[in-house]
């Protein structure tokens, strides 16, 4: 594509998905900042991997994928689930891995959720939301109780076994009409347990549990800046959590149980390249988002030497650019005997002018008021390049990294609808033409 022409960085999103005639997939998904600073999302392919998911075959399909679209040397980072085979192919690509925040964060309530107490009233609601599925009579009569007392009529959901937010998805369509299901069930024959008010207190506390979680998920599943929200959603998770108090023990078990998994596998965030500088780009937040003084401290620093990379690069293009009209004076250095020593002090110079420039540049920026938290950040930086052009080149870098790889993930819903049974034996090559279509139309 012409427009990746113009784009000096790109992030990957990938994701492996077997299709309905079990054949295994990898989805690889592009995401940029183009010249207008709006942030872009493109398919790149969806292939067949043949043989074993190892991270050499996953590394060799990215690296295929890559080659074929000319973008290999502008690759910043990948985002992928936690898998370890994901893991390792990026090693072997020497490209930054990323862990995909919503696995994580799915990973943090799958354990959570997994209590013996808590399990038992899931499974009630999970029973309840079966019945009415699959019996036209009871989902009429649910549907009627709600329209005797002018409700606007809701139907249940039922949870999928691998996203923890349709468990909550289900209990709070059980919650706001538990009564109308109540009165359903008791003239139905067979009918399951119906939920009491213990259960249906157990289910309150989850809802205000998990709810946080949820919104944390949607806060960085869109097609723009996600990185930047990922520290703080993870500081104001922790601080509200930390002020629940469950009116069941169950709520105090899951609370306590998601309180000691958030330790772990998502502070660690606040310590990993992208999301803190990403977080110090983001004019909203800055350093006011961090939960530790540490890290402010050590993100400012890794962002100064990025800025300073950024001027070294910058300038050494210059100099480039200038080599045919100084031909004779570069040529005298470096048949002089002490030409090596002469560039060594040049690039002292240029080394220790570009800390400076950083540090003014970078000082200027943090002390400037936040900006508001409805302002778009690459707008933002659109608008302030001008004044800030080395953190602006930073921008471009680091904030096109998504933090999760649900855009990958999407194809699933995509595929499962180029796949059907139907079209089962539809071919790879296929397969891979009509997601990218249907995914990449605002190219046209």
């Amino acid at each position: 594509l012409a427009i990746f022409e113009k784009v000096s960085y790109i992030s990957l999103t990938c994701d492996l998905w077997t299709s309905r005639s079990n054949e295994g997939y990898l989805t690889v998904t592009s995401h940029f900042i183009d010249t207008d600073f709006n942030m872009r999302c493109a398919v790149l392919s969806t292939n067949l991997i043949k043989g074993n998911h190892t991270a050499k075959n996953i590394a060799e399909e990215i690296r295929i994928i890559c080659n074929n679209w000319k973008i290999k040397e502008k690759i910043v980072s990948i985002v992928t689930d936690n898998a370890s085979s994901m893991i390792k192919a990026c090693g072997i690509l020497k490209v930054r891995h990323t862990p995909c925040f919503a696995h994580t964060l799915n990973l943090v309530l799958e354990d959570a959720l997994s209590h013996k107490d808590i399990q038992t009233v899931v499974k009630k609601c999970k029973d309840i939301v079966t019945y009415f599925k699959c019996s036209n009579i009871a989902t009429q009569k649910l549907l009627d109780e709600q329209e005797k007392i002018n409700k606007k009529p809701l139907k249940l959901v039922q949870s999928c076994p691998t996203r923890w937010n349709s468990t909550l998805h289900m209990i709070q369509r059980i919650s706001l009409i538990n009564n109308e299901i109540t009165i359903a069930l008791s003239t139905m024959s067979r009918a399951p347990a119906i939920i009491t008010l213990e259960d249906y207190l157990i289910l309150q506390d989850l809802i205000l549990i998990l709810g946080m979680f949820d919104e944390a998920t949607n806060k960085i599943s869109g097609n723009y800046v996600s990185s930047s929200p990922v520290i703080p959603l993870v500081c104001g998770i922790h601080r509200n959590l930390s002020s629940q108090k469950p009116t069941t023990p169950e709520g105090n078990i899951i609370l306590q149980s998601v309180l000691e998994s958030v330790t772990k596998p998502l502070f660690p965030f606040e310590e990993r390249t992208i999301p803190r500088l990403s977080t110090l780009l983001d004019p909203r937040m800055k350093k006011e988002a961090f939960r530790s003084t540490n890290n402010v401290e050590a993100a400012v620093s890794l962002l100064k030497s990025e800025m300073a990379q950024h001027e070294n690069n910058h300038v050494l293009l210059n100099e480039n650019n200038q080599e045919e009209d100084d031909v004779s004076q570069n040529s005298s250095i470096s048949h002089s005997l002490f030409g090596f020593m002469e560039e060594r002090i040049n690039a002292k110079k240029r080394s220790r002018t570009d800390t400076v420039n950083s540090i003014i540049v970078l000082r200027q920026y943090l002390e400037r008021a936040n900006a508001k938290s409805d302002v778009d950040p690459l707008m933002y930086w659109k608008m302030n390049g001008n004044e800030f052009v080395t953190l602006q080149r930073c921008v471009k870098t680091i904030l096109c990294t998504p933090a999760t790889s649900v855009p990958s993930e999407r194809m699933f819903s995509k595929t499962g609808i180029v796949v059907s049974d139907k079209r089962s034996r539809i071919k790879p090559k296929n397969v891979d033409m009509l997601v990218f279509l249907n995914q990449n139309c605002w190219l046209t």
